[in-house]
């Protein structure tokens, strides 16, 4: 009320139609207090206004109309002459400011209304989409206060939702674990193998009495050690999608070292890697291995060096980049043996090898024979793996 004493102003909101939408009061005689000479939709097209007159009760009101949304809901407010009143100034002046005063009372309702029934509820479900896309999946005890059935319905699908996505979530990642564990024992067991290959080679090695049979049995041997160390690698890596080719080689590099020495003892090979961090997919991992480990061994195999020299042997992998690899093995010989060395050439299966296994890579393959050193030239492009593999 804004009146002083027992005099009160009755309100009314209604629309451009003239339909009457609502009043301070849902009875039966809501009506009484309109006036009686116009109806609703002629105050609504004459929009703001003030006026006197009499109302369907046959009381003299003083009336005051003004629009409230884009001219299409009005209120309007009656009340009885009078000149004692809060506002000062003219009556005039009250019935102007009256609505105003009204309407700016309802929006402040209507946005606390808002606020309790819709925005607070919302705003505590976006908090906790936050929470899920931060990692957190448990909503099972994410209750609402007192919120609207409406947005309970969505809260209780979300809820559903996020448990549901948080089992299927836990049931990929048991599957993940156990194929990733059943490909590691397959490894295991793969490199036990070959291994035990490797040992009863051995055992054959040290009962030949042939030393060209010991010579080729010691690089079928390589070969089979080259295997097992993939097998190792993969069992022992984290990630089995990709291999890291640079620590890969470096396995393979320190086996031929140990073998890797020329016949006279004294005279041992300086091998010498610069190796770059590239991971490979493991289909790539079995044919690279086995190209370095052949071009390797030849390259121990033909190494030498001038008289009162070291023989060398230099051993690099590039990332050329647009993921291309190079991989570059370059050995130092003696030219006064080289002779020699041809007349004895072997059966030329480690050459026939190298150029399977750059094949298999998808490579291109170049070799260089200098005054004194030989080279050897590699570049493939990499491959990525398949996205089902852990």
């Amino acid at each position: 009320m804004l009146l002083e004493g027992d005099e009160a102003a009755d309100l009314l909101v209604f629309n451009g139609s003239g339909d009457i939408l609502a009043t301070e009061t849902f009875t039966d005689d809501r009506r009484k207090i309109l006036p009686q000479e116009r109806t609703l939709q002629e105050l609504a097209e004459d929009k703001r206004q003030t006026f006197r007159a009499l109302d369907h009760a046959g009381n003299v009101r003083d009336f005051a109309v003004v629009p409230i949304v884009d001219n299409t809901v009005f209120v309007l407010g009656s009340w009885e002459p009078g000149e004692k009143i809060i506002l000062t100034g003219r009556g005039e002046s009250y019935a102007l400011y009256f609505p105003l005063l009204m309407w700016i009372t309802a929006m402040a309702v209507a946005y606390v209304g808002i606020h309790r029934l819709v925005i607070r509820h919302v705003r505590k479900l976006g908090a906790w989409m936050r929470l899920y896309a931060g990692g957190h999946t448990d909503f099972a005890d994410a209750q609402l206060n007192h919120a609207p059935a409406e947005i309970e319905v969505v809260a209780q699908a979300f809820r559903s939702m996020t448990t549901r996505l948080a089992e299927q979530d836990r049931l990929l990642k048991d599957e993940l674990d156990e194929k990733t564990t059943l490909l590691r024992e397959v490894h295991h067991r793969v490199k036990n193998n070959l291994q035990l290959i490797s040992s009863i080679m051995n055992i054959q090695i040290r009962n030949t009495r042939s030393d060209e049979a010991k010579h080729l049995l010691r690089r079928v041997q390589d070969r089979v050690m080259a295997l097992s160390a993939i097998h190792r690698y993969l069992y022992l890596s984290r990630k089995l999608s990709m291999v890291r080719a640079d620590q890969l080689l470096d396995d393979i590099i320190k086996q031929l070292v140990i073998v890797g020495s020329v016949d006279d003892a004294n005279s041992k090979i300086e091998i010498a890697t610069k190796l770059a961090p590239i991971e490979i997919s493991p289909d790539q991992s079995v044919p690279l291995t086995l190209l370095a480990t052949e071009a390797a061994t030849n390259a121990v195999k033909y190494c030498g060096a001038p008289q009162g020299q070291k023989p060398w042997i230099n051993i690099v992998l590039n990332d050329l980049g647009d993921a291309y690899v190079g991989l570059t093995i370059v050995n130092s010989f003696d030219p006064d043996a080289d002779q020699e060395q041809n007349e004895n050439k072997g059966t030329g299966l480690g050459s026939q090898l190298i150029e399977s296994f750059v094949s298999q890579l998808g490579g291109t393959l170049e070799t260089k024979r200098l005054d004194t050193r030989f080279e050897l030239h590699v570049i493939f492009e990499l491959l990525q793996a398949d996205d089902d593999t852990p």
